[in-house]
């Protein structure tokens, strides 16, 4: 294959999958590292990629990504997600108040903390609540508001009303899309209010997903990628997405994690 065909079959998958490894990309063309990373170098000097330390991404606007809701995927890459949570778990101190948004990911590290009884959780998800108030003997607050049917969470003013009266230590939130450009997004308009006013109280947020929605793009933006954000993933999202979001100076955390037949049966539906 000559060098332009190439290059320009290069720019079609960075475009196709939002981003591409180095490593794939030379098993992909039968050609060295030092040859991809010259397409690469090229095709980010003609504004056609966006270069990363491993591979490249897209630096157009992806398509919008877009989920069933929450009781149609909550067993979907549920070992995946418990991993997450159980990292997550494990770096919450004694005495800490936590907010937990909605979210199947978000929902796992509600039941990881539930033996504690040393912490509060302030949720505007009834699912979570519900959890919790079943099974644990920890502090619960929930946030009012009125009910999201499909994704059984509560927005809206009345929520912000008493926002205030919770002595937040962290915020841990769910989303629909992580994009180096784009941030942290959602694509449920009528759910973003209750995470957007968390965050606009207390700016430093942890934002807990699947490795699916590394580098997607909703419809709704929560947050930017920047110092204030700690991203923590697997180790199956794209590390060419995660060299880009740490390019923006976000924290991010990736949890060891291996494909299995879960994973592989997900990736065939």
């Amino acid at each position: 294959m000559y060098k332009e065909s190439r290059q320009r079959k290069i720019q079609e998958l960075v475009e196709r999958h939002n981003h591409v490894s180095v490593d794939d990309l030379s098993e992909a063309f039968g050609v060295s590292k030092m040859t991809i990373r010259r397409d690469l170098q090229l095709l980010h000097h003609q504004n056609s990629v966006e270069r990363t330390h491993g591979g490249a991404i897209t630096t157009k606007r992806p398509s919008r990504f877009f989920e069933p809701e929450l009781l149609e995927r909550i067993n979907t890459l549920s070992e995946e997600k418990k991993t997450i949570a159980s990292f997550v778990a494990h770096q919450i101190p004694s005495g800490a108040t936590l907010y937990l948004s909605g979210g199947t990911t978000v929902f796992y590290i509600a039941q990881a903390l539930c033996p504690r009884d040393d912490i509060t959780i302030v949720t505007n998800s009834l699912v979570t609540a519900g959890y919790i108030a079943k099974n644990s003997d920890m502090k619960l607050g929930v946030l009012g508001g009125y009910l999201r049917r499909g994704e059984f969470v509560l927005y809206g003013e009345p929520e912000k009303n008493n926002l205030s009266g919770f002595p937040i230590d962290q915020v841990i939130i769910g989303c629909r899309g992580v994009h180096p450009f784009y941030g942290i997004t959602s694509d449920i308009v009528i759910n973003v209010s209750s995470d957007l006013s968390v965050i606009e109280h207390f700016k430093k947020i942890m934002v807990v997903t699947d490795h699916t929605k590394i580098g997607h793009v909703a419809l709704t933006k929560l947050a930017p990628i920047d110092s204030n954000l700690h991203l923590i993933t697997s180790t199956l999202a794209p590390l060419a997405v995660i060299d880009a979001l740490r390019d923006g100076n976000a924290r991010v955390d990736l949890v060891s994690f291996n494909i299995n037949t879960e994973q592989l049966m997900n990736k065939i539906e």
